[in-house]
């Protein structure tokens, strides 16, 4: 079973967790802290947001942060897209899929990546991926674990029908084995509380894991075991843009996408200038 939230495919190794927002969104009074809603999507790869949250960071920089917590990106996506909140912490596929449908978002930082890893019980006797015939294998479905999984199957040299796919929340798979024009000052705000939160975590990784792994409802031995994996850096680059090109296709070759879908061009999708007015250094993109 592999142990993803959301994952690109091998050949790109990384995973990006992403803070999106609806184009045309409105502010607070700016007399007050400013109010926004984060659907957040509740694992290991919102540590930021997480962190932020629970340490009063986002309250540091005049925020007053309402989080609604989901089981994956696409749900979070989703409910930023029909007005249930303002932020989403989502990653690629869904925003792949948002984009292909010409749906109103703006990506505005990527907070996380990860290498991949496919994670197999010790008593399965898995040693290589032809292994995985007639093996259970774990996968988030509508989300980049379901590319992943697709992949993988496809370069053994198997198909879905050879193995038995079973639908996970992430947060259930470790166990299972043993910015805007509309709202300038709330988006800086908001990138502005992650690079603070990044630091905080960086510096206090043992608090870190302890806070997160309490709010996603996974162990710490389990957390702490996998820390390592997960790299924590508020930013724009090309390796964002390479996992979501990867990402659009797939769907185009898979039929997963909406009727007359085509490439997107993500450059529209994507709005660095917020991140890069507060950290021009985080701003890598070749395109912007």
């Amino acid at each position: 079973m592999h142990r993803n939230a959301i994952r690109s495919i091998a050949a790109l190794a990384g995973y990006a967790a992403i803070s999106c927002l609806p184009v045309g969104w409105t502010s607070a009074s700016a007399a007050e802290l400013l109010k926004a809603r984060l659907a957040q999507n509740l694992g290991p790869i919102s540590a930021l947001t997480i962190v932020a949250k629970s340490k009063g960071i986002f309250e540091q920089h005049g925020l007053d942060i309402t989080v609604s917590n989901f089981t994956s990106g696409k749900q979070c996506l989703d409910t930023v897209i029909g007005g249930g909140a303002d932020i989403a912490t989502t990653a690629e596929a869904p925003v792949t899929a948002s984009a292909m449908a010409n749906q109103p978002i703006a990506f505005v930082a990527g907070m996380e990546y990860s290498d991949l890893k496919t994670v197999a019980a010790a008593k399965a006797g898995i040693k290589g991926k032809a292994d995985l015939r007639g093996k259970k294998i774990g996968f988030t479905a509508g989300t980049g674990s379901e590319v992943y999984t697709a992949t993988l199957l496809k370069s053994a040299g198997l198909t879905p029908g050879d193995v038995t796919l079973v639908n996970l929340r992430p947060q259930e798979m470790l166990p299972a084995l043993a910015a805007l024009d509309a709202n300038p000052a709330i988006v800086g705000k908001f990138i502005a509380a992650l690079i603070d939160a990044e630091t905080w975590l960086k510096a206090h990784p043992d608090d870190a894991i302890s806070t997160v792994a309490e709010a996603v409802g996974m162990k710490r031995d389990e957390l702490q075991g996998i820390w390592p994996d997960y790299v924590y850096r508020v930013r724009l680059d090309d390796r964002l843009i390479e996992i979501l090109n990867v990402h659009a296709a797939w769907r185009l070759a898979s039929g997963n996408h909406p009727p007359g879908a085509v490439m997107p061009d993500f450059s529209k999708v994507i709005a660095p200038e917020t991140l890069k007015n507060l950290d021009p250094a985080r701003v890598t993109l070749s395109s912007k």
